[in-house]
């Protein structure tokens, strides 16, 4: 794929994701632990796609704004999943790009604790500066894990530390919504 294709792929992603999270057509399930899932249908095509949900164990303030981190996984496009998608929603705004991809996206550099392995990526900052893509391998991480840590750098430049408790999702959900991406 050329990298111009690359890129407008990437930036389909980012709108569907954009779109689902506004659909208001959905029904919440529990999928274990205090994972939540939603079902819904994009209206232009008819096909279903999930959202797994959870939310901090602690809010998060920079100051002036405050209030609980969100991971969502997002999976859809028919019956075998098309596409996956994964992202942390900030309440706070983050801080300034450290790096760009190799489609010139801006990337902070990111840790992540999952069950006291760190490790360090490169995830990319949305538009609204408030949203962090997940790599797969990242995502993986996070849910096998009991105990997860996500830290980054806010609009200050200070350290911010999100922290989760993904242990207990049904991975029976996980894989029928988005087949063996996780696994």
């Amino acid at each position: 794929m050329h990298k111009k294709s690359k890129i407008i792929a990437f930036l389909s992603l980012v709108l569907m994701s954009a779109a689902f999270a506004r659909n208001p057509e959905q029904t919440t399930n529990n999928a274990g632990g205090k994972w939540a899932y939603k079902v819904s249908e994009d209206k232009l095509t008819g096909a279903q796609f999930g959202i797994f949900e959870l939310t901090a164990d602690e809010p998060m303030t920079e100051g002036i704004r405050s209030g609980f981190p969100l991971f969502t996984i997002m999976c859809g496009g028919g019956n075998s999943p098309k596409w996956v998608n994964s992202k942390l929603l900030s309440p706070v705004v983050l801080g300034r790009p450290d790096i760009s991809s190799a489609f010139d996206v801006p990337q902070q550099i990111v840790r992540l604790r999952a069950d006291n392995k760190i490790k360090v990526h490169a995830w990319n900052i949305a538009e609204d500066f408030r949203t962090l893509f997940v790599d797969k391998g990242a995502t993986r991480e996070f849910l096998n894990s009991k105990d997860a840590r996500i830290q980054f750098r806010d609009v200050s430049e200070h350290v911010q530390v999100a922290i989760f408790s993904p242990g207990e999702i049904n991975r029976d959900m996980v894989n029928k919504a988005c087949g063996n991406a996780f696994k």
